[in-house]
């Protein structure tokens, strides 16, 4: 799990084999309200999105937490949406072939 906790900005780039989830991603609830969350998947002809939590640290760090779908849904060609928080949990999803995201806070 990586961890956006007290930081007014970070960069995080991550490649996602097929079908992988990728890295769970825990963003600070006080980062989340005053700072937008910038969200990009580089599907490279394959299929790939984001997706999001509300759920507490504690169930992302083990595995349990309720992850929903970004508003893009599945995309095909490269494709950025901001998140306006509050979310506690962000991470891409290969939904087939591998792919790239690039998340900003």
């Amino acid at each position: 799990m990586i961890v956006f906790a007290g930081v007014r900005s970070a960069e995080y780039t991550e490649d996602i084999a097929n079908g992988e989830n990728g890295e769970s991603i825990y963003v600070h609830p006080i980062n989340s309200p005053s700072n937008s969350i910038t969200c990009t998947v580089i599907p490279g002809g394959n299929t790939g999105k984001i997706q999001t939590t509300t759920s507490p640290k504690a169930n992302i760090e083990a595995g349990t937490a309720t992850w929903s779908d970004w508003a893009e849904g599945d995309v095909t060609t490269t494709t950025s949406d901001v998140i306006e928080g509050p979310v506690t949990g962000i991470r891409g999803v290969s939904v087939s072939g591998a792919i790239t995201i690039e998340i900003v806070i």
